[in-house]
């Protein structure tokens, strides 16, 4: 966090982007979520506070269908094709009004993710 926020370097560097989530909900009243990753990208979504969200919801790709971390998969795809899980969260009528995306991708075709990393 920068310093002109008024938070000192000990908070700031306790500071995960599932804080970022939490406080943003309450300050906003955000009360959908979703979190975009892999299984080996993301890795905060136990933290993020169930208390704030109505629902909180995860779409995992490049995830096996066998894999499981003890947390809800709402939404798997097994490659980088996340068209399917898309749409179903279309024909599920859902929005989100935060989401929570990890950085290693790039975005180029609607419904696949192009990989920049191999995680």
């Amino acid at each position: 966090m920068p310093s002109w926020l008024g938070w000192g370097a000990e908070v700031a560097q306790q500071w995960t982007k599932a804080h970022l989530i939490n406080h943003l909900a309450e300050v906003h009243g955000y009360r959908h979520s979703l979190e975009l990753c892999t299984i080996s990208t993301g890795r905060r979504y136990a933290e993020i506070d169930r208390s704030n969200f109505s629902t909180c919801s995860r779409l995992m790709y490049r995830c096996p269908d066998d894999f499981s971390d003890g947390l809800p998969i709402d939404y798997r795809s097994g490659d980088l094709d996340i068209g399917e899980c898309l749409k179903k969260i279309s024909q599920e009528d859902r929005s989100f009004d935060i989401a929570l995306v990890d950085s290693w991708h790039e975005y180029g075709l609607p419904g696949a993710i192009s990989s920049s990393a191999s995680g």
